[in-house]
């Protein structure tokens, strides 16, 4: 992910550099394409936040049966972790309303 170099620019530092920036009030906006200005840099990629439960845990309590709410008070959760957790798993999830 590119970052802009720019002090006075973007407020934000995981923010794309000015040029490409979707903030059209930018005081640092560069008008020259990136790779002739090089006003910007490569940042670090976008961190990951590891789950605290296991998705194995997740899919084995939900097919015995028990609910997304039931899985996610058993495994101290919150049902959308439970959700997401399924859809990711490709599981068909019954009674999401």
């Amino acid at each position: 992910m590119r970052r802009c170099k720019i002090s006075v620019g973007c407020k934000r530092a995981d923010k794309l550099c000015c040029t490409d920036c979707s903030d059209k009030t930018c005081q640092a906006r560069c008008q020259n394409s990136p790779s002739r200005c090089k006003c910007w840099e490569e940042g670090p990629p976008p961190r990951q936040r590891e789950r605290k439960v296991s998705s194995l845990q997740v899919a084995w309590l939900y097919s015995q049966g028990f609910s997304q709410a039931e899985v996610a008070r058993r495994l101290g959760c919150c049902r959308n972790t439970v959700i997401a957790i399924l859809r990711e798993l490709g599981v068909d999830c019954r009674g999401q309303a």
